[in-house]
């Protein structure tokens, strides 16, 4: 997260240092560096906001119960997801992150309560690896294979409890 918050400041410096030079460089019309420099800066200077504001929430970004899992480890709010719709988890390795999957037997459900941003978002997350729903371990405080254990164990004990004798 640190990491984050750090390199959206140096693109946000970036983005200051351009609009600076855009009217007396020679190499691009100073429109396009001066447009293309406030949109580094609102980008990245919204990601240094959502960053610390993620860094000093003092709130459980995963929240596991008996109910399902409360996801808060994204910029949305939280999401809540019953163990009856969790058909499997898995891990998976990105570019810069560790995520966790989850699967369900809901996702169009799901991904209709949320706003059209994050609709977009989720679809092409369950187009991309099959589910809409994944938790970024990076933000976690926990290491990822551990919470894949955990989220599996779980998972197998409500089965086990609710399903039919």
């Amino acid at each position: 997260m640190l990491f984050g918050i750090l390199g959206s400041l140096a693109f946000v410096l970036g983005s200051i240092w351009i609009y600076s030079i855009a009217d007396t460089q020679t190499d691009w019309p100073p429109f396009v560096l001066k447009v293309v420099s406030i949109m580094g800066l609102l980008f990245f200077g919204l990601a240094i906001i959502m960053g610390l504001k993620k860094l000093i929430d003092k709130y459980p970004g995963l929240i596991i119960n008996d109910h399902g899992i409360l996801n808060a480890s994204g910029f949305g709010k939280p999401q809540f997801i019953p163990w009856e719709n969790v058909t499997s988890v898995r891990s998976i390795e990105t570019e810069h992150s560790k995520l966790i999957q989850v699967f369900i037997n809901n996702a169009e459900e799901v991904i209709s309560k949320q706003s059209r941003w994050k609709q977009k978002l989720m679809r092409m997350s369950q187009s991309r690896y099959g589910t809409p729903i994944s938790i970024n371990c990076v933000i976690l405080k926990i290491d990822p294979g551990s919470l894949l254990l955990l989220l599996i164990k779980r998972q197998s004990a409500v089965n086990a409890f609710t399903s039919p004798a």
